[in-house]
């Protein structure tokens, strides 16, 4: 798969269910091809107009940045601009954005949206902008090629707009398709930590403990990788905390170690908490397991000198 994603950010993208959108970086559309130029150019002058001017207004009110508000989609961000781009936001605590191509046609109901996610592949989709303004996008089970869906699923993308701004932020990072950069090779073990930690958190409540294997786990993350050997540590109470490592291959990146606890509050309430440590530098070993916190409010302790990086809620 050439112009697709490479692993790092596999995982993410299959749980919010657009892996088959995102590629590498693609190749930007110029504006006035906002509407389909084939279904333009059989229509008569007016309709021509007519659909011209939905399209502008259809187009001014996808401007700008738009948060998902779906639970699933947690984190999820999309920025739209006039010059036929647009950017999916991974939000970690290094952020870095996918930049796509973009057409619509505002005509059908539900309306168009043609993503270039590649040379000479596209995804079609549909999209809707409600009367309460949201927008609503079909983003899982789409494929290049495959036919556009005629109806949105129950859990279709929803999002609200929460700003006109169409420029990144100063700390997001566009993803470079001809190689991983430092930044988003090192992202990769708390990206797949935090998968590792939803996915036993979903473990420990059919079974009422952590799962001590890899391969008992509902998620699809390599045991090995060009960057980072994923392992969960042996626990001798998995009903009440498990440990997991991403230990750096390269000498170039930072070391991890996620951990989750069941804490009881004083009325007998149990709940769990979560957070990655890393190590200050680069390291090929892995921090040492972090100390549970003394209440549910409190956060994991990181041991030796590693530092607490990340509370992924592994809800």
């Amino acid at each position: 798969m050439p112009t697709f994603v490479r692993p790092k950010f596999r995982n993410q993208l299959r749980q919010w269910g657009i892996y088959s959108l995102c590629g590498g970086l693609l190749v930007a559309l110029p504006a006035a091809t906002l509407a389909n130029a084939n279904t333009v150019a059989a229509t008569p002058v007016l309709a021509q107009a007519d659909a011209l001017t939905d399209s502008r207004q259809v187009a001014e009110q996808l401007y700008g940045r738009w948060e998902a508000t779906n639970s699933a989609n947690n984190g999820m961000t999309l920025i739209f601009t006039k010059v036929g781009q647009f950017y999916i936001i991974l939000q970690e605590s290094d952020p870095i954005a996918l930049k796509f191509g973009y057409t619509i046609n505002p005509t059908p109901d539900p309306m168009e949206l043609n993503v270039r996610v590649g040379e000479g592949e596209t995804v079609e989709t549909i999209f809707d902008l409600t009367p309460d303004g949201q927008l609503i996008v079909q983003l899982a089970g789409t494929n290049p090629g495959q036919p556009r869906p005629t109806s949105f699923d129950p859990n279709a993308t929803k999002f609200r707009k929460v700003s006109q701004e169409m420029s990144l932020p100063p700390d997001v990072s566009i993803y470079n398709s001809e190689g991983p950069t430092h930044k988003t090779r090192q992202m990769e073990g708390k990206e797949y930590l935090r998968s590792l930690s939803r996915a036993q958190k979903a473990y420990h409540i059919d079974n009422n403990r952590f799962a001590t294997e890899m391969n008992a786990l509902p998620v699809d993350v390599p045991q090995t990788t060009e960057n980072y050997r994923y392992e969960i540590a042996g626990s001798n109470h998995p009903e009440e905390q498990i440990v997991m490592t991403a230990t750096a291959q390269q000498e170039d990146l930072k070391s991890y170690t996620a951990a989750i606890f069941v804490i009881t509050d004083e009325s007998g309430l149990t709940s769990s908490v979560a957070g990655i440590c890393a190590t200050p530098e680069a390291s090929q070993t892995p921090p040492p397991p972090p100390e549970a916190p003394t209440n549910v409010a409190g956060d994991i302790q990181c041991g030796g000198n590693s530092q607490l990086v990340e509370l992924p809620n592994p809800e």
